[in-house]
């Protein structure tokens, strides 16, 4: 880390603690709280680009730069579940503002193998229903 960020370690510290990475066997989804990037809300106006996002995702989770073709946002959907259930992963959704981008993109702990830790960070608390536990941090 950094030594000249000041104050971030508690934050991390905090948020490490809170993913559980003892929790071997369990798949965890830890939301954040608070300011946003640019990453799902941006790119995910359209069923194209939520279509893209899953197979960014695809392709991640299999290790592979072949392309897989998402026909539309539920094809895509039950591709990452199909093949990630057995993996273990990390998953980061930053800026996410509609419920629909969490179910085209991780709708249930089910979709990911054990181990697996889901980040979603979000402006809009309701987004962090299924969320294990939520990281409101200080700013």
């Amino acid at each position: 880390m950094e030594k000249n960020l000041i104050g971030i370690k508690s934050r991390v510290d905090e948020l490490y603690s809170l993913l559980g990475m003892e929790a071997t066997e369990e798949v965890r989804m830890v939301g954040i709280l608070g300011m946003g990037g640019i990453d799902v809300r941006e790119k995910s106006f359209s069923e194209k680009d939520i279509s893209a996002l899953q197979e960014k995702i695809v392709s991640e989770i299999l290790e592979t730069r072949h392309g897989f073709s998402v026909n539309d946002p539920d094809h895509g959907a039950n591709i990452i579940q199909r093949r990630s259930f057995n993996k273990k992963v990390l998953l980061v959704l930053d800026d996410v503002d509609d419920v629909k981008q969490l179910e085209n993109l991780a709708a249930t702990h089910e979709w990911f193998g054990p181990g697996s830790r889901i980040i979603i960070t979000t402006r809009d608390e309701h987004l962090l229903s299924d969320a294990d536990v939520i990281y409101k941090p200080d700013f």
